[in-house]
């Protein structure tokens, strides 16, 4: 009886610290993961950093700060007596901070393992590792300037001996190359510590392929050679490979599905190199669609054409294919290239209105002057301008030389007045200039001549070219497509620009002169007014700034023979001008506007 009441008085104590016990405890864990709560859970690292207790906000504005040092911070690379000094950024390797971030904040939340997690932390420790990427070029670039240290794996390969009609193999040679992924890990483990050295390791690299396993293919690449002739086709010509060019191309490589078998394959670098030339033949422009007015009436003058540009990369894929299934006739891959102004109607053009007009005369101008004025609004006679495109005069006037037409005259260059290809053709800037500012478009670059020439009077409504500067270009700023018109009349050039009509006024204000001197040099004023619903939208003014001509050596006069000029211009041969840069006329190679 006196045993059984000392079990009872010792059992309630004990349960008493039990319970005791238990409620520490739980006040603990609750104590805990109220600390740790939307944090970093306390006892965490990152790459061996310290990151315990911190929220979302301080956790990224960390990552942000210590990335962007470790990025940039350069570090000494070391083999042997020799040092090199790299940033990790050098190496493309980039850490992502949002990642890394998201991993470190989900740590020790889940909802079955938390709990234990952020006890086993708290306690041992928990370090977790970096979210990163690396650019391939990058770290492939940087380890280029470590190329001393390695000898890279040769496979060994077939050759084809011409003279003696047969492959030899070429054996393998094995190599060293520096231990990349400890190179990693080491450059990774500047973020803990940024003044660590970092010594590099070479590793002995393994050829992928042996002389035993080339062997065993050198039998398929004869009866492949055998196998000759090859075509090789497009829509209008053949070529026929020879037995050099296609040994040439052969190679091997391991099976995709059995890395330990090597299989016979036709080097693509090797066929891209050899289509290369071949393309020259082969690709063709696209033609862009042109109009012209005839009767108030807009026509196709120009229908469009599709391109045809060879696709290289999928042609040499087919190549080899096709050759190692014994193809004959290979068909090359060609892409068709859609014209950007293709034979829509005029209504979905939006070509329905004549929205401004611009003409210079050209009076007294010698027979070269004329031929080219003639010759560069040919050139811009039908040319589509797409919505919301600047047009530049220098990339759509095609090159100014002989084989497109011109003749030399008179420029104004280095302050003299010289004959070169091309001269006169401001008036056909000029006048585009004159039809742009009537049309109300925003007009993006213009000068200004160097000093007053009498072609462009009145003074201040001109636009000087000379490549690549200055220029003149403006904005199809209208709701649809532009088209350019341009006409002879006796000694007039017209342009004439057809679009949809948006409701805007353009009121044209001068040009005035604002002071003229005695030696022939003057300034000019130009105010262009956009008006919509009555009210004034947009003013653009224009300013113009003269020289003396007596500052320029006298003009000698250049012979050449005097064409007909007379009438409109006839459609153009060729295609849309090409956009490369123009060689014109009448012009200071510098702007001369205030």
């Amino acid at each position: 009886m006196l045993f059984h009441s000392f079990k009872l008085t010792f059992a309630k104590p004990f349960r008493l610290i039990l319970l005791i016990i238990f409620l520490i405890g739980s006040f603990s864990l609750l104590t805990l993961k109220m600390i740790n709560n939307n944090r970093t859970i306390l006892g965490l690292t990152l790459a061996g950093v310290k990151i315990g207790g911190l929220n979302e906000n301080q956790l990224k504005n960390f990552l942000e700060v210590k990335t962007a040092k470790f990025n940039n911070r350069k570090v000494a690379i070391v083999y042997g007596d020799k040092t090199w000094s790299l940033a990790p950024a050098d190496f493309g390797i980039e850490i992502d901070t949002n990642k890394t971030a998201s991993a470190a904040l989900a740590y020790g939340h889940e909802n079955n393992s938390g709990v234990i997690e952020q006890i086993k932390t708290l306690i041992i420790g928990q370090d977790l590792s970096l979210e990163y990427s690396i650019n391939s070029s990058k770290f492939k670039q940087s380890l280029g300037l470590l190329s001393s240290l390695q000898a890279p794996a040769k496979n060994a390969s077939l050759k084809y001996e011409s003279q003696k009609k047969d492959f030899v193999i070429a054996e393998a040679e094995t190599g060293i190359s520096i231990n990349r992924a400890k190179l990693i890990a080491d450059i990774l483990q500047t973020f803990k510590e940024p003044s660590q050295i970092i010594f590099l390791s070479l590793v002995e690299e393994k050829p992928l392929v042996t002389g035993k396993e080339i062997a065993l293919v050198a039998e398929d690449a004869k009866k492949l050679i055998n196998e000759m002739p090859f075509f090789l086709q497009s829509d209008n010509t053949t070529w026929r490979l020879d037995k050099a060019e296609l040994a040439g191309w052969i190679s091997t490589a391991p099976s995709n599905d059995d890395p330990q078998k090597t299989l016979l394959t036709l080097d693509l670098e090797q066929i891209s190199n050899f289509l290369i030339p071949l393309s020259v033949s082969i690709n063709r422009e696209p033609i862009d669609a042109k109009l012209t007015s005839a009767n108030g009436e807009l026509k196709f003058l120009i229908i469009s054409q599709n391109g045809i540009k060879l696709n290289i990369e999928a042609s040499a894929r087919k190549i080899a294919d096709d050759i190692l299934a014994n193809k004959k006739n290979i068909y090359l891959i060609t892409d068709s290239i859609a014209p950007q102004v293709s034979n829509q109607t005029t209504e979905e053009l939006g070509l329905l209105t004549l929205i401004g007009r611009g003409e210079s005369n050209f009076s007294g101008s010698p027979a070269n002057r004329r031929i080219n004025i003639k010759v560069g609004s040919i050139k811009l006679n039908g040319f589509l301008i797409k919505p919301n495109a600047e047009f530049s005069f220098g990339q759509n006037i095609g090159d100014i030389d002989a084989q497109n037409g011109w003749v030399p005259e008179l420029v104004i260059k280095n302050n003299q007045n010289i004959p070169e290809f091309g001269g006169g053709l401001c008036q056909v800037s000029t006048t585009l200039f004159r039809a742009a500012i009537n049309s109300g478009l925003k007009i993006t670059k213009r000068y200004p001549h160097a000093y007053p020439v009498h072609y462009y009077d009145p003074p201040g409504f001109d636009a000087t070219v000379y490549p690549p500067n200055p220029d003149l270009k403006f904005i199809n700023n209208t709701p649809g497509h532009l088209l350019l018109q341009t006409k002879i009349e006796g000694n007039k050039l017209i342009f004439e620009i057809y679009g949809t009509d948006d409701g805007r006024e353009v009121k044209v204000k001068g040009p005035f002169v604002t002071q003229k001197n005695p030696d022939g040099s003057l300034k000019a004023i130009l105010t262009q007014e956009i008006w919509r619903d009555g009210q004034l939208a947009e003013t653009n003014i224009f300013r113009s700034s003269y020289k003396s001509p007596a500052l320029f050596s006298a003009v000698k006069p250049t012979p050449t023979p005097a064409p007909d000029i007379s009438g409109s211009p006839a459609p153009s041969p060729s295609t849309t001008p090409s956009p490369t840069p123009i060689f014109t006329p009448d012009s200071t190679p510098l702007p001369t506007n205030n």
